[in-house]
């Protein structure tokens, strides 16, 4: 089974200097060799963009037997008119390249981010993936903006199953026991 696991991920050397997070990075790694050690494939699909001023290429390459990595054009951080164009330049090639990817029937394990959670539910409908979530909390809960909430737990309900952390987040989503 091909599984595109979508999440903030740089590979153990990170040459291009992207922005991503040891702790998450290591959990990540945990989970794909779950996913691998299951006989099955994975390409992750990362939303990594430059840690600095330099522009940064795309490039898919294999780690290991079994795991891939897709990274995308970044412009640097140069000012803040870079940042604004550079993320819009990366959803838009992350969303085209699943698009031209995914296949009816793979999974998608994508992290719970902000970064493109407004864009998985079309993903699901258009491409007839597999839908996971994996999610830690709920942002907007943190944030205290309720309106905002309903509206992720709205985007959440739309998987068809969930990696948690904890119990407590299985009660308080999982309301459907996908």
């Amino acid at each position: 089974m091909n599984v595109y696991y979508l999440c903030r991920y740089v590979d153990g050397e990170n040459k291009q200097n992207r922005k991503a997070f040891l702790s998450a990075v290591n959990k990540i790694d945990y989970i794909i060799d779950c996913i691998i050690n299951a006989g099955n494939t994975v390409t992750v699909v990362s939303f990594a963009d430059s840690a600095d001023a330099e522009n940064k290429k795309g490039e898919f390459k294999q780690l290991k037997d079994g795991l891939f990595l897709k990274t995308f054009f970044s412009l640097g951080n140069k000012n803040v008119f870079a940042r604004v164009i550079g993320r819009s330049l990366l959803k838009l090639s992350y969303l085209l390249y699943l698009i031209k990817t995914v296949k009816p029937g793979d999974v998608v394990l994508a992290y719970h981010s902000p970064f493109y959670l407004g864009f998985l539910k079309l993903l699901k409908r258009v491409l007839k993936c597999k839908l996971i979530i994996e999610t830690e909390e709920i942002y907007n809960n943190v944030s205290g903006n309720e309106n905002k909430a309903k509206k992720e737990m709205q985007m959440l309900l739309f998987a068809d199953g969930y990696l948690f952390p904890s119990k407590l987040l299985d009660e308080i989503v999982n309301i459907n026991k996908k």
